[in-house]
């Protein structure tokens, strides 16, 4: 076998494992993010139900005021005194 071809089949079989094992990493990470905690899963709902309010909310809404609303809400649910600022100064 000639130099040229030993070099492009171990080239070749180099980049078939490479993309053989990022594949197997990639199924494995979507099978993690599949789980019932997944941050993607709660980060897929919010953006679910906030386009679903700026779509049917009567009003033109403001999707900062919106955003600032949604955090608000969340952080009043994890604790009635917690005060969260999103580039707002008091």
């Amino acid at each position: 076998m000639s130099r040229g071809r030993l070099a492009f089949v171990a080239l070749s079989a180099a980049l078939l494992v490479g993309v053989t094992a990022g594949g197997w990493i990639a199924a494995a990470s979507r099978e993690d993010a599949a789980g019932e905690d997944s941050f993607y899963r709660y980060l897929s709902v919010f953006s679910e139900v906030f386009s679903l309010v700026r779509q049917a909310y009567v009003d033109e809404t403001d999707s900062a005021a919106l955003l600032q609303a949604a955090m608000d809400g969340a952080v009043d649910a994890l604790d009635p005194f917690v005060n969260f600022t999103m580039g707002r100064t008091f």
